[in-house]
């Protein structure tokens, strides 16, 4: 009975201790029931966030979240919570199988690409993303050594490691939610394209393959339990295993590879905000001054289907704004400064995507209203009426105005200029019409020159046939007549006084 005490102890002893002259033994035990939910874990998150807005976004998240990290040495301790095998053991990655008593530590990220300026030697764990369990996976030390410090890809050989490989694909779609989530929890590290990549470079891909990866193959109940699992111990979770979709919104638009991969699944356009030709993250909008702006998805203006609106910077909802008015038109977002200060604008348009589906995009644009403008010059173009009788009133239509700034942004403000010396109230060639563009505290103007002729001619009579009116004719012969009569009285008064 003594012997079998101490067996029992020894055993307890040996499955309890994490590691031991490189061998792990693991305790096995049941899954612990987890609590963990989503809940409101993403409501900092915009339905309309893209690009490196949504990136920063999440990096933030994750932040707030991440409460607990886990030191390197001390990982053995949950894997049995966050990979369990069945009801015991621990789960190899890349093959799903029964870990056993011997297995490694995996860096789903390669050790050796997660450090540039190391000052602390290269010692495994001093990073922080090597404390995070979503990092480190239990694997079977024969398949580990086989990894080495590849990019993922479609084939295994001296640059790429394919996941897949031991017959369970859709670990391809875990390996690349988790590089993903490598580059929200290290700003420092990125992706690339490019399997040449040294060690330095802190990168990691293929990218275009791990886009393909994420779409092609479903978060799997592997995963979700490894999320909440994971969220119980270190109070975070990673972000694309409850929204894969996250992924082609912040990298579909490197490259044209990663384009084909996301448009092939229904991410295919971008949506920007242009002033001028010039697509824009911030404007500056003078006080009591104008700023057109438009949406382009893709190349095209968007003219429908589109909404702009200021919002709260923190929480991201739909505000009145104190420095500017906001006006939409059929293509154009017109923003009117009123008061000195910032704010933060948010523009989304929606599409239908080739597979059906709607997709809403959407661009936040920073706004700032201050009293300095950099109008530098006025042009006036286009097809308006320059040939007037006096009389008439000078007609704008056709006039196209531009404004000019110093940074060379041209901006058409036709609506908002004032015209002066518009009654044409005499004949002149080169007639001054004023054009004049206030905006803000500057002013400029410009002269545009029309023709006016003298007039035409007197309406009301009726036409004799000969140029004139019966009234005009009739009193130049009575004038005829009575010079005649005077002619003839005075000829007869000289033939008399002769006689």
């Amino acid at each position: 009975m003594k012997n079998k005490g101490f067996l029992a102890t020894l055993t307890a002893v040996m499955l309890a201790t994490p590691m031991m002259f490189g061998t792990s033994f693991n305790k096995v035990e049941t899954p612990v029931e987890v609590n963990a939910a989503v809940g409101n874990y993403y409501d900092s998150i915009g339905a309309f966030d893209t690009g490196d807005d949504l990136l920063a976004k999440l990096r933030t998240l994750n932040g707030q979240k991440r409460t607990r990290l886990i030191s390197y040495d001390n990982m053995w301790s949950y894997f049995s919570r966050t990979d369990p095998y069945s009801t015991y053991g621990v789960m190899s990655f890349y093959d799903g199988s029964y870990c056993g008593s011997k297995y490694t530590r995996e860096h789903i990220w390669p050790f050796s690409r997660l450090f540039l300026n190391n000052v602390t030697g290269n010692q495994r764990g001093d990073n922080d993303i090597e404390k995070d369990l979503y990092e480190i996976r239990p694997c079977s030390s024969s398949i580990n050594e086989g990894r080495n410090n590849k990019f993922y890809g479609y084939e295994t050989n001296d640059n790429l490691y394919d996941p897949g490989q031991y017959g369970k694909l859709d670990y391809r779609g875990d390996a690349a939610r988790i590089i993903f989530y490598c580059v929200v929890a290290d700003e420092n590290l990125h992706l690339s394209e490019n399997e040449n990549d040294g060690v330095m470079q802190r990168s990691m891909g293929k990218l275009s393959t791990l886009l393909e990866w994420n779409l092609q193959y479903a978060v799997t109940s592997r995963e979700l339990t490894r999320n909440n699992a994971v969220q119980d111990i270190q109070g975070h979770r990673n972000p694309f295993v409850d929204h894969p979709e996250y992924a082609c919104r912040i990298w579909g638009n490197t490259n044209m590879a990663t384009k084909k991969v996301c448009a092939s699944h229904g991410f295919e356009k971008e949506l920007t905000v242009k002033w001028d030709t010039s697509t824009i993250t911030s404007i500056a909008v003078p006080n009591d001054g104008h700023r057109d702006l438009s949406l382009y998805l893709n190349n095209s203006k968007v003219s429908s289907d589109y909404t702009l609106s200021f919002v709260d910077p923190t929480y991201g909802f739909d505000i009145t704004s104190d420095i500017a008015e906001l006006n939409t038109e059929t293509s154009t977002a017109v923003i009117t400064g009123k008061n000195v200060g910032t704010g933060l604008l948010k523009a989304s348009a929606s599409y239908t995507l080739s597979n059906g589906n709607t997709e809403t995009l959407g661009k936040y644009i920073d706004v700032k209203v201050a009293n300095e403008t950099n109008l530098s010059d006025l042009e006036v173009s286009g097809n308006y009426k320059k040939e007037y009788v006096v009389g008439d009133t000078f007609d704008p239509t056709g006039m196209v105005v531009t404004a000019i700034y110093g940074n060379g942004m041209k901006q058409d403000v036709t609506k908002y200029v004032t015209l002066t010396n518009t009654a044409l109230n005499s004949p002149r060639q080169g007639f001054p019409v004023r054009v004049t563009y206030q905006e803000g505290t500057a002013s400029l103007s410009i002269t545009v020159r029309v023709n006016v002729s003298g007039g035409s001619t007197p309406s009301g009579g009726t036409s004799n046939g000969c140029g004139g009116n019966i009234a005009t004719t009739s009193i130049t012969l009575a004038a005829i007549s009575l010079l005649g009569i005077s002619f003839l009285i005075f000829a007869t008064y000289r033939r008399k006084k002769k006689e």
